[in-house]
C-alpha cells in the first residue's frame, strides 16, 4: 500500500518530472568499454557470433541491441531507459526508507522525499552512473529493487510454515534476477544475491523453526540450479556458433587466476594476504590511491580523491562543451559514432553539480569506510535486542560491503566496481539521519517523563504515600 501511495504522491511525481528534464539535458557518456559493448550488440543483431567476447555477459549487449532496434540509432534510444532506471532508483529508495523508518505523517514524508531527491538522486556520481553506457547503472537498479524484494521476503516470512502468494512471488523474483545479474556482469551477481542471502539469514534469526531453515536452504538451492542452468545453456550455445575458444578471455580463467594468486599469497603469509585485501578495499573506496607509474598502492589517507569515478562518472560535469566520447579504435568508433555529441546542459545546473564533486567523493569514501562497522554493529544489536528495527539497514550496508569485500579479495581495487553499492550506502545515511533526528525530537519528552516521575515519587514521600 505504501508503494502505491508514493507513486500517487503529487510532490514525488513533480520531482520525477524534474529528474526526467535533468536526465534528458545531458547526453550519455561513451567509454572504450561502451564501444566494446556496442560491438557485441552488433554481433547479436547480425547473428555472427565469431566476434563475441566470451568473458562478457549477454544481458547488457542484448539490452543495447534491443534499445537501438526499438528506438533507433540515437542518444534517446539509451537515454530513455537510463532515465527510467534513474526513476526506479528514486521510487525504490523512497519506498525502502519509508518502510524502514515507518514515517506516516504527510509533511514528514514529503520532507524525506525532497531530501532523497537532493541527497541521492541528484548526487553527481549517481547522475554520472546513470548517464554512462556501462553496466553499473543497470546493477545499481537491480540492487535497489532487490533490497525492496528482500524486505518483502522478510515481511511475509512471518506466515511460515504457510506460503503466501507474496512470499512465493518474492522467491520467484530472485530466482529470475540472480541469473540476470550474473549475465549482466559476473561479479555483479551480488546486486541481486546478497540482499536475498542476508534476508534469508535474518529470517532465520527471527523465525527459528526447522521449516524456515529448510525453506531458506531449498530457495538457495533452487537459485543455484537456476543460475547453473543459465550458465550451462550459455556456455553450450557459444561453441555451437563457431566461436573459437580463447583461454585468455573466459570467466573461468579469471576466477582461476584470482584464486591461484590469492592462495599463493596466503600460503606465503596470511598476514600479508589480509593486509593486501585491506589495501585493495581501501583502494577501491578511494581512501588510498594507485601510483600508475609503478602500479603500487600509495597508503596516503584521503577522503576526497577519485579515480574512474572522476574519469568517467564526472566527465559530463567537468567537460562542459566537450565531447561525450572517450578515444577508441576506428573499429569500435564505427559502432558508437551516432551517439557522439557535446556536453551542453544548462550551465547554471552544471555549475551546481560541479561544486558538489568533492562532497560526492567524500561520501563515497566515508560510507565505504564506515559501513562494514555499521553492518556488524546492527547485526549484533539485532541478535542481542531481537528488535525488528534495522533490518533494511543490515541488508543495505551488508550488500554494499560484501560487494566491496569480494572485489578486494579478488584483487580488483577499482572504485567503479563499487558504484552499484554507493546508492545503497546513501540510503543508509538517510535512514541513520532520520533515526538521529527522531531521537533528538524525543529528548524533551523523555526529560519531561523523567521529571514527572521524579516529582511524583517526591510527592509520594512528602505525603507519606
Amino acid at each position: 500500500m505504501m508503494f502505491k501511495a508514493i507513486i500517487k504522491n503529487k510532490l514525488f511525481l513533480a520531482l520525477c518530472f524534474i529528474v526526467v528534464l535533468i536526465d534528458l539535458s545531458y547526453p550519455i557518456t561513451i567509454t572504450y568499454d561502451s564501444g566494446h559493448y556496442m560491438s557485441l550488440a552488433h554481433v547479436i543483431n547480425s547473428w555472427d557470433w565469431v566476434d563475441w567476447d566470451p568473458v562478457r555477459g549477454i544481458v547488457f549487449p542484448l539490452f543495447l541491441c534491443l534499445s537501438v532496434k526499438l528506438l533507433g540509432f540515437n542518444q534517446n534510444a539509451l537515454l530513455v531507459w537510463m532515465t527510467l532506471a534513474h526513476l526506479l532508483l528514486f521510487v525504490f529508495s523512497v519506498s525502502v526508507i519509508l518502510y524502514e523508518t515507518k514515517i506516516t505523517k504527510p509533511l514528514f514524508r514529503n520532507i524525506v522525499i525532497v531530501f532523497i531527491f537532493l541527497f541521492i538522486i541528484l548526487d553527481p556520481l549517481i547522475l554520472g552512473i546513470y548517464h554512462t553506457m556501462l553496466t553499473e547503472f543497470f546493477a545499481a537498479t537491480i540492487a535497489v529493487i532487490s533490497i525492496f524484494f528482500a524486505y518483502r521476503l522478510y515481511q511475509h516470512s512471518e506466515c511460515i510454515p504457510k506460503l503466501s502468494k507474496n512470499l512465493l512471488f518474492s522467491y520467484a523474483f530472485f530466482l529470475v534476477m540472480v541469473p540476470i545479474a550474473w549475465h549482466l556482469k559476473q561479479p555483479y551477481v551480488g546486486a541481486a544475491y546478497f540482499p536475498f542471502l542476508l534476508s534469508c539469514c535474518l529470517i532465520l534469526l527471527r523465525n527459528r523453526k526447522l521449516r524456515a531453515l529448510y525453506l531458506g536452504i531449498i530457495a538457495n538451492i533452487l537459485i543455484a540450479i537456476s543460475l547453473g542452468i543459465s550458465i550451462i545453456a550459455w556456455n553450450s550455445f557459444l561453441p555451437n556458433t563457431g566461436l573459437a575458444a580463447n583461454p585468455n578471455r573466459s570467466i573461468n580463467s579469471y576466477i582461476d587466476y584470482s584464486y591461484v594468486k590469492g592462495k599463493v599469497t596466503w600460503d606465503n603469509s596470511p598476514v600479508k594476504f589480509i593486509q593486501k585485501t585491506i589495501d585493495q578495499y581501501l583502494l577501491a573506496a578511494n581512501v588510498y590511491w594507485l601510483n600508475h607509474n609503478n602500479n603500487t598502492i600509495v597508503r596516503t589517507f584521503s577522503l576526497t580523491i577519485a579515480y574512474q569515478n572522476k574519469l568517467i562518472g564526472y566527465r559530463m560535469f567537468t567537460t562542459y562543451g566537450g565531447t561525450n566520447t572517450f578515444p577508441m579504435t576506428p573499429t569500435l568508433n564505427s559502432y558508437i559514432d551516432y551517439f557522439t555529441t557535446d556536453y551542453l546542459p544548462p550551465n547554471w545546473f552544471n555549475k551546481i553539480e560541479e561544486r558538489q564533486l568533492i562532497k560526492s567523493n567524500f561520501m563515497f569514501s566515508t560510507t565505504y569506510l564506515v559501513m562494514p562497522f555499521f553492518f556488524l554493529a546492527f547485526i549484533i544489536i539485532k541478535i542481542i535486542k531481537k528488535t525488528e528495527k534495522g533490518f533494511l539497514f543490515i541488508i543495505l550496508s551488508g550488500s554494499a560491503t560484501l560487494n566491496a569485500f569480494f572485489h578486494a579479495l579478488a584483487g580488483k581495487g577499482l572504485d567503479r566496481y563499487l558504484q552499484w553499492g554507493y546508492p545503497l550506502n546513501l540510503i543508509c545515511i538517510v535512514i541513520l539521519a532520520i533515526y538521529f533526528i527522531g531521537a533528538v525530537i524525543q529528548i524533551p519528552n523523555i526529560v519531561k517523563q523523567r521529571l514527572h516521575k521524579k516529582n511524583t515519587e517526591e510527592h509520594g514521600i512528602v505525603t507519606g504515600r
